[in-house]
């Protein structure tokens, strides 16, 4: 019996070493599965022994490649924009919900800035 019930090993082992790592619920590898989180990676669009090469690194020594980490397209559905939006419509809608999660942490929580600048010294 197979711990997860994806046909491609290449995609079942994905899940798994990314799941060991990043300490994932059932629900979280549910929603990731359900989301296709391994189709919008860039490692899926890899030949398969480059694929095998990096869940080995992962796996041996939990070493993460650009390929896992970098996705297309991003899932935002959660943001309830329409299907065309401009940066400042993205930004206002993340931080909204950055202010509904730390509403619903409690007090001892804030949020300082909507925007920092930040000076750097040469």
């Amino acid at each position: 019996m197979d711990l997860l019930p994806i046909k491609d090993p290449l995609k079942r082992d994905f899940y798994a070493e990314m799941c060991r790592i990043e300490r994932w619920s059932v629900r979280g590898l549910r929603e990731r599965i359900d989301s296709m989180l391994y189709e919008r990676t860039a490692l899926s669009k890899k030949p398969e022994a480059l694929i095998r090469r990096e869940l080995a690194a992962l796996r041996d020594y939990g070493e993460f490649s650009t390929a896992l980490v970098f996705r297309d397209p991003y899932m935002l559905d959660f943001l309830e924009l329409a299907d065309t939006y401009s940066e400042t419509d993205l930004e206002s809608a993340i931080l909204r919900e950055i202010e509904r999660f730390l509403l619903e942490l409690g007090t001892g929580f804030a949020f300082v800035e909507r925007q920092k600048r930040i000076m750097l010294a040469a």
